[in-house]
């Protein structure tokens, strides 16, 4: 298996080290999720612990209704490939606001069960908030991004107790007493918005850390904003209200699902309900609750999801080509790159090929660039050197490039060299510099659009650069 028995189509993802691609098997024609991780940037940030507990962890799960599935993994000379179920739907997030009451009840027993199945193979996910939560085709729920997860042995569980504490730091291979009696402090993993008192004071994870990030979600499910602010406030804020248990329901809400969220949000975490569940009765308390009194928890995946009634739903018909070369080298990696930064600009096209016929069509600067590539922003500045200015059509390309146009004679007078520490400044409204390392660029937009070039830019060479990494 090598990443040419994949067509890599899209970028439908990105994390800190890691990109995740919508690809097709070329043999089977099959779509997945491919995670893409550099092993460079592995080893010289110290990620490879990361790595390996994720694949664990899903290799763990592989049985597991309402979890990403691990398909195969292999690797080349400089990347890592993680082939994962591909969760067509998207993050659950981009759904939140269509759900009423029901709905939300749907997935908040989706999501209990996949806990249920994580917390019976003794893994803890430590990181679970809406944007870790997929939908697939069918528009079920689908846990991923197990990279955060604590992976525990069966010795590690201490009679079936599932709030006892595991010690983070441990994980069996530390045999010094010494070392063992010192009091440690977990390294702290999770969300701001999600996360639980007990990682936030630097104590061990448990299982019912993962109910309380569970009610959080809850509660955006039905509140549709999150339990302990916004992401508008800073950590440090978010973190005081949930040690102070600073939160607030609605005056119209639900008050069975308010029951419930109010008996998982406990500072304590083995007074949160369903924490002392023995493992051949886990979370039954959580079950029986009277908000789920309508759920068929046995049956809960195989019935339709009520979001599929619902007509606001758009559904994703992206095709990929047969046509296009397979891997992940230096042109499938340009062409990718020319996508994503098309579709990010103000076209809602989904073909590169169609964007690129359009501007063809369309726009009469495509004269000045090479056939394949996009142009991303365009618009008349006065480039200015010493007293004198000059007005010309400048072009930002998905290569990327600025090139600038003497539009009355209709010809290229040059472009401003583009690298990754090419650097914005806006002076005002109109002026803004483009700074390169032997030369620095006096702009004018008559029109006041000095900002929006400098994010532009700024925006397409942070894509460019970090993919070509």
């Amino acid at each position: 298996m090598s990443e040419h028995n994949y067509i890599f189509a899209k970028v439908i993802g990105e994390g800190s080290f890691s990109t995740v691609y919508l690809a097709k098997d070329v043999n089977s024609n099959k779509q997945y999720a491919i995670k893409v991780c550099e092993k460079a940037f592995i080893f010289r940030e110290k990620k490879q612990e990361y790595i390996k507990r994720e694949k664990t962890a899903l290799l763990r799960l592989s049985n597991t209704t309402g979890i990403v599935k691990l398909v195969c993994t292999f690797q080349s000379s400089k990347y890592l490939f993680f082939v994962l179920s591909f969760a067509k739907n998207g993050e659950i997030l981009h759904y939140i606001d269509l759900m009423n009451i029901d709905c939300s009840r749907f997935y908040a027993a989706e999501l209990l069960k996949a806990i249920e199945g994580m917390h019976k193979k003794n893994i803890i996910h430590r990181d679970l908030k809406p944007q870790n939560l997929f939908l697939d085709s069918n528009m079920h729920l689908l846990i991923g991004d197990l990279g955060s997860s604590k992976i525990l042995q069966d010795e590690d569980i201490h009679h079936n107790h599932l709030s006892h504490s595991i010690n983070e730091d441990d994980d069996g291979q530390n045999n010094n007493p010494k070392e063992k009696r010192k009091e440690r402090r977990e390294s702290f993993v999770g969300t701001a918005l999600y996360v639980s008192p007990e990682i936030l004071k630097g104590k061990k994870s448990l299982f019912s850390t993962d109910l309380f990030s569970y009610a959080c979600i809850l509660y955006e499910f039905i509140c549709k904003k999150p339990t302990f602010g916004s992401n508008g406030e800073n950590e440090y804020m978010v973190f005081q209200k949930i040690q102070n248990m600073d939160y607030h329901f609605p005056d119209n809400m639900n008050h069975q699902a308010k029951d419930l969220i109010a008996k998982l949000l406990i500072v304590d975490p083995e007074k949160r309900l369903g924490a002392t569940d023995g493992k051949d009765q886990l979370y039954k308390s959580i079950r029986n609750h009277e908000f789920f009194e309508s759920i068929d928890f046995d049956n809960i995946f195989s019935q339709t999801s009520p979001l599929l009634l619902l007509s606001e739903i758009k559904k994703d018909n992206f095709h990929i080509s047969d046509d296009i070369e397979t891997g992940l080298g230096e042109s499938q990696m340009n062409r990718i790159l020319q996508l994503d930064l098309a579709s990010n600009s103000s076209s809602n096209q989904d073909s590169l090929k169609k964007l690129l016929e359009d501007q063809k069509t369309n726009l009469h600067w495509s004269e000045f660039v090479e056939e394949n590539e996009y142009i991303i922003k365009h618009g008349f500045i006065n480039k200015r050197k010493g007293l004198f200015s000059r007005r010309r059509m400048l072009l930002l390309t998905s290569t990327p490039r600025l090139i600038y146009i003497d539009a009355h004679a209709n010809v290229k007078k040059g472009e401003i060299p583009f690298d990754s520490s090419l650097t914005c400044e806006r002076r005002n409204f109109k002026i803004f510099f483009v700074h390169t390392p032997n030369r620095i660029y006096y702009l004018e937009d008559p029109e006041g659009g000095a900002l929006h070039w400098c994010d532009t830019i700024e925006e397409v060479r942070d894509k460019y650069f970090k993919l070509k990494e």
